[in-house]
């Protein structure tokens, strides 16, 4: 009996082991995760290429500088010259003088035509029926300047704003003095230092301030008239029109078809029409001349 338990006991081990067995070898090898593996495509000529020193192309922009020629009320149509301009490049310097100035000066405080026109618009509210560069219009002005400007100087303005003035005879490039002073200044015709007393082209004082180019604009009607302005400020502005319409091409002269007297004043949008045609010219010159600056100076990595 007990030679038949032990048989029983070593045939049931060996159907338990044979069991076990098949069960291993039906169980599935495929992994039910998903591994993201990826495989590179790039051959080892192509990598090379990639890793490769390239040329790097440096453009260098210029420093602009922007000199408008005052024309009084006419000086308006910089709002439409100045926004097309922007598209085509940043505006580094602006100048003028008289009341030029204060166009330039309200545009380089925050680099901004729609400030800049927006500002202008509360100007020619305030100056309606007043005669030009009388005790009333100026006061008018300066009252406008010292609540705009403020203790800022020239040199604390978003853009550079340079106010030439006379020395000695000589020209003087003002970037520091402060805002309201150098405006109050300006529109004053009987001031010692006042430009229009001897205008002149600036070109070369610009290049020592900084300046890459300069674009030197006026804007003038075909015929120029007056309809109030009298005595010395009629005899000075006269003057000074005449270097204006004299001088040479280095001041870009943009010329209006309609006869609109320099000193009557009207609405923005009478001064911007009138001159489209010719700032449109002026703007492609411009580009143009910007255009062969950055060729002449943009070079590769290596200088070449």
């Amino acid at each position: 009996m007990k030679i038949l338990c032990l048989l029983y006991i070593i045939i049931l081990s060996g159907c338990t082991q044979l069991k076990q067995a098949h069960q291993i070898d039906s169980v599935s090898v495929t992994s039910e995760k998903k591994t993201d593996i990826k495989i590179s495509k790039s051959s080892p000529s192509q990598i090379n290429t990639q890793n490769e020193k390239k040329e790097i192309v440096q453009k260098k922009l210029p420093v602009v500088a922007l000199h408008i020629y005052p024309s009084l009320y006419h000086t308006f149509a910089s709002i439409d010259f100045i926004k097309k301009l922007e598209s085509k490049t940043k505006v580094s310097m602006i100048s003028s003088q008289g009341f030029g100035a204060l166009i330039a000066a309200l545009y380089a405080k925050e680099a901004s035509v729609s400030y800049l026109e927006w500002k202008l618009f509360e100007v020619v509210k305030s100056l309606q029926g007043l005669t030009p560069f009388s005790q009333t219009w100026i006061k008018t002005i300066n009252s406008f300047v010292e609540n705009e400007f403020g203790q800022l100087k020239l040199n604390q303005l978003k853009i550079a704003f340079v106010h030439p003035e006379l020395n000695n005879n000589k020209i003087r490039m003002n970037q520091k003095d402060k805002v309201v002073d150098v405006l109050k200044k300006t529109l004053d015709l009987n001031h010692k230092k006042n430009f229009l007393l001897s205008p002149r082209v600036l070109n070369n004082d610009f290049e020592r301030s900084g300046a890459d180019l300069t674009f030197n604009i006026a804007f003038l009607p075909k015929k120029i008239t007056f309809s109030s302005l009298s005595g010395f400020e009629w005899g000075l502005y006269t003057r000074y029109l005449g270097f204006l319409v004299g001088s040479s091409d280095e001041i870009r002269k943009i010329y209006s078809q309609e006869r609109s007297a320099l000193d009557k004043l009207a609405p923005l949008s009478d001064y911007l029409a009138p001159y489209s045609e010719g700032i449109n010219e002026s703007i492609d010159f411009i580009s143009e001349q910007i255009e062969s600056w950055e060729e002449e100076s943009t070079t590769g990595i290596n200088g070449f």
